[in-house]
C-alpha cells in the first residue's frame, strides 16, 4: 500500500453510504455526515481502529480484496463531528484508522449533551486480523470475524463473531454472545457477560463479575479478586487457579471442575458431570449437590463443606 494513496483517501473519510439503522443510530442524531474509506491492503496484516472517547459501532461486510468501510457519523455539533475524521497510516505490517486525534479530550456526557458516534460496516480480506483500541467509547460489533478489542471505561457488547474474540476492559463491562470461537476476556472493575461461546479463559477478574453460561468448551479463570463468578451449562469443565473474596456458582457443568484455591469466597457446585476437587478453601464455605464423581477438597480453613449426591468418593479434611 502506498503512502500517497492513503492520503488521498483519508480525504474521503467523511464522505460514502450511509448504513442500515443500528443499536447506536438509534439514538440523537444532530449533525451527519456519510463515512466511506477504501484501502489497498498490500503487505498489511493487521487493521487497527483507535479512538478516544467516541463511539463505535461496528457490522461485519463481505470479504474483499482491500478494506473498505462505509457509514454514517453522527455528532452532538459539526466541532464533535469533526473528532470522528478517520485518518489511516501505516505502522510496519498494521495499517491503523485513527478517529480523532490521538491523546484528544472532548468529555462528552450525558450530563454536558455533547456526543459523537459512527455506525460502519467494515471489509477486509479473511487473512487480514482486526483490534480495536478504544479509550472511554463504547464500543458494538456484529458480524464480525475474529478480533481482539480493548477499552478503559467504555462498554464492549460483541454479537454473531465468527471466529475467536479477544476482550480486555478497565472500568467498563464487555458482553460476548454468540461466538463461534474461543474468547479471552479480562477485567479490572468491570463486569464480563458470556453467553453461547465455543470456549472462555479469563486470565484476570479484578472486581467486577463474571456470569458465564451455554459455554461450548472448557472454562477457565485464571485469577479473581472480589468479584462474584457465575458459570453454568457449559459441555465441558471449569478450572479456577484462585480466588479471593469472589463467590463461586457452578451449575450443570460438563467436565470436572478443579480448583486451586479460594480465600474467604463460598463455593455453591451442582450438576458437575465429574470431579469436584478444590486445593485450598480459606474461610468460605462449600456446598456440593449432584456430584458425577469424585469430591476432594485437600485443604481447608474455618468453613465448612457440605455435600449431597455424590457418586464417588469423599475426601475432607478432618477438622479438630
Amino acid at each position: 500500500m502506498r503512502t500517497g494513496s492513503i492520503a488521498t483517501v483519508a480525504a474521503l473519510s467523511l464522505l460514502g453510504l450511509a448504513l442500515p439503522v443500528g443499536t447506536l443510530s438509534a439514538k440523537a442524531c444532530a449533525v451527519s455526515a456519510p463515512v466511506k474509506l477504501q484501502l489497498d491492503l498490500a503487505g498489511i496484516r493487521t487493521v487497527e481502529w483507535r479512538q478516544q472517547e467516541t463511539d463505535l459501532e461496528l457490522t461485519g461486510g463481505a470479504a474483499t480484496t482491500g478494506l473498505q468501510l462505509q457509514g454514517q457519523a453522527c455528532a452532538s455539533s459539526n466541532d464533535d463531528l469533526a473528532r470522528l475524521k478517520i485518518t489511516p497510516r501505516r505502522e510496519g505490517s498494521t495499517l491503523v484508522l485513527q478517529v480523532g486525534q490521538p491523546g484528544a479530550h472532548a468529555y462528552f456526557s450525558v450530563f454536558n449533551n455533547h456526543y459523537a458516534y459512527q455506525t460502519v460496516q467494515l471489509g477486509l480480506p479473511a487473512s487480514v486480523a482486526l483490534r480495536i483500541d478504544s479509550g472511554s467509547g463504547d464500543v458494538a460489533l456484529h458480524q464480525l470475524a475474529g478480533l481482539a478489542v480493548k477499552s478503559g471505561s467504555g462498554d464492549i457488547n460483541a454479537e454473531h463473531i465468527h471466529g475467536a474474540l479477544d476482550v480486555a476492559v478497565g472500568s467498563g463491562g464487555a458482553t460476548a454472545i454468540g461466538v463461534s470461537g474461543p474468547v479471552t476476556a479480562t477485567s479490572g472493575s468491570g463486569d464480563l457477560i458470556i453467553h453461547d461461546v465455543a470456549a472462555l479463559q479469563v486470565t484476570g477478574l479484578g472486581s467486577g463479575d463474571l456470569k458465564a453460561a451455554a459455554i461450548h468448551g472448557l472454562v477457565e479463570v485464571q485469577q479473581a479478586g472480589s468479584g462474584d463468578l457465575q458459570v453454568s451449562d457449559t459441555a465441558g469443565g471449569f478450572k479456577l487457579g484462585h480466588a479471593g473474596s469472589s463467590d463461586l456458582r457452578l451449575a450443570g457443568i460438563g467436565g470436572p471442575v478443579q480448583i486451586g484455591s479460594l480465600g474467604s469466597g463460598d463455593l455453591i457446585a451442582e450438576h458437575v458431570h465429574g470431579n469436584l476437587v478444590v486445593g485450598a478453601i480459606g474461610s468460605g464455605d462449600i456446598t456440593a449437590n449432584d456430584i458425577a464423581g469424585d469430591l476432594i477438597v485437600r485443604s481447608q480453613g474455618s468453613g465448612e463443606v457440605s455435600h449431597h449426591g455424590v457418586s464417588g468418593q469423599v475426601s475432607i479434611p478432618s477438622q479438630h
